[in-house]
């Protein structure tokens, strides 16, 4: 399984982001989760596009780390900053 790569824009964003996972050919990708700096985890998205509008919501400032998981594995992890 090769891992794809994610780019997240703009990253720091203030009211929405866009992930975008390049090179990955499935149509049922997985599952976006982020998590706060303590691991709780505050957004659960499912993925089945090659992209996802990620809104703020009543999310605070602060440092976030995301993790993309298919079939309970998992893909790609970052980190995202809302301003």
């Amino acid at each position: 399984y090769s891992n794809p790569d994610v780019v997240l824009y703009p990253n720091p964003f203030s009211t929405s982001a866009t992930f975008e996972v390049i090179g990955h050919r499935s149509s049922a990708i997985g599952e976006f989760k982020m998590y706060d700096v303590v691991g709780r985890e505050v957004m659960r998205l499912p993925l089945t596009d090659n992209r996802l509008l990620i809104t703020r919501g009543d999310l605070v400032s602060g440092i976030y780390f995301y993790k993309l998981q298919s079939d309970d594995e998992t893909i790609a992890t970052g980190k995202m900053v809302i301003q």
